[in-house]
């Protein structure tokens, strides 16, 4: 059985809040500079990397990729995947190394790319390899933040419960579960009611480890309704933030402010290594522009043309002066409104 420890760094501190917010970590969506903007914009409480190779996190190409962080991230987790548990061991002062405050072992991808080579998902049918995995990190630094993001099931929800128990025997800080099996993928919706399965285990073993639920959650009210329902710590969004980096802020934008962080976050792709971010911003555009109206669909398709953020330069004008316009309109729209209630 591997050692008990207690609850140590940014985990211990939001143990004690009501309600835990993390940003989910995906792949080629969460690059540094869209993180940048979601902690700028609405912060949550925990940040993630996309997920890196564990074994090539002293590559430049790996640093450079996936690894770039901001202090206003913080407490940002660094997620890895592999199986090899001394590339995990080695992996911690690495990552400590490069200022990460904790490590996060994906177990959940099920992408046939990375099962087929015995990493992410394919681990839940692994208990050994898991938890040999599990000591590896904390006989590196049993002090250092350590948690896993996986599924309820490879293809069937029978194993939930061997699976979560034998996750929580590793007495790691936190553990978040995506609603789904392998099999599904995200083809169906995630089973919620499963998270009852998993918070009466929790409670049987009188575990410390932090629980959080990931699937299908499109605002905060949902998310705090699901946490009062079922009694999980904490959730994890994923989707939902892919063109709203201010999800987790209870402002109500306006267009011509929308357009504001939309433009920084195109902007920064121009500073940002030699990696393509200009594509990756490119990918969010549609969910940015969702529910705008009045043209932004012909904007969109040629900022979708252009390969950089100057040649873009001439269509964000438009966006901004359509943002400006939108906001003019429904300024009329809530006056009309107020005048017809005075006047009743």
């Amino acid at each position: 059985r591997i050692e008990i420890r207690n609850m140590r760094g940014f985990w211990k501190a939001l143990s004690k809040k009501k309600h835990i917010y993390a940003q989910a970590p995906m792949h080629e969506v969460t690059d540094g500079s869209y993180r940048y903007i979601i902690a700028k914009y609405g912060k949550p409480h925990v940040m993630f990397t996309e997920f890196a190779p564990v074994a090539q996190l002293h590559t430049d190409r790996v640093k450079e990729k996936y690894l770039s962080r901001n202090q206003i991230e913080s407490p940002l987790v660094c997620q890895v995947f592999g199986n090899d548990p001394n590339a995990f061991y080695d992996a911690v002062f690495q990552i400590k190394d490069m200022g990460f405050d904790g490590i996060d072992v994906n177990m959940g991808c099920p992408e046939k790319s990375i099962t087929k080579l015995g990493f992410g998902s394919s681990l839940i049918e692994d208990f050994e390899k898991t938890q040999e995995i599990i000591k590896f990190i904390k006989k590196a630094d049993p002090d250092f933040p350590v948690s896993i993001k996986t599924r309820v099931g490879s293809f069937n929800m029978d194993e939930l419960s061997d699976w979560c128990k034998c996750l929580l025997e590793t007495e790691i800080d936190a553990i978040t579960f995506h609603l789904r099996t392998r099999r599904e993928l995200s083809k169906v919706p995630a089973h919620w009611n499963l998270m009852e399965t998993i918070m009466d285990i929790h409670h049987h073993n009188e575990s410390k480890t932090l629980i959080l639920g990931n699937g299908d959650i499109n605002s905060l009210t949902q998310a705090k309704e699901l946490m009062n329902m079922y009694g999980n710590h904490g959730v994890m969004i994923g989707r939902a933030l892919i063109g709203t980096p201010w999800f987790f802020n209870d402002k109500q934008f306006t267009h011509t402010e929308k357009f504001e962080i939309i433009n920084e976050h195109a902007s920064l792709t121009h500073h940002e290594g030699t990696r393509n971010n200009w594509f990756l911003f490119q990918k969010s555009m549609k969910a940015y522009l969702k529910g705008w109206s009045n043209g932004s669909h012909v904007i969109r398709s040629n900022i979708m043309r252009c390969k950089s953020y100057s040649e873009a330069a001439p269509f964000f004008k438009e966006l901004g002066e359509l943002a400006a316009f939108i906001d003019k309109q429904n300024l009329k729209q809530e006056e009309a409104i107020v005048g017809e209630q005075q006047q009743k």
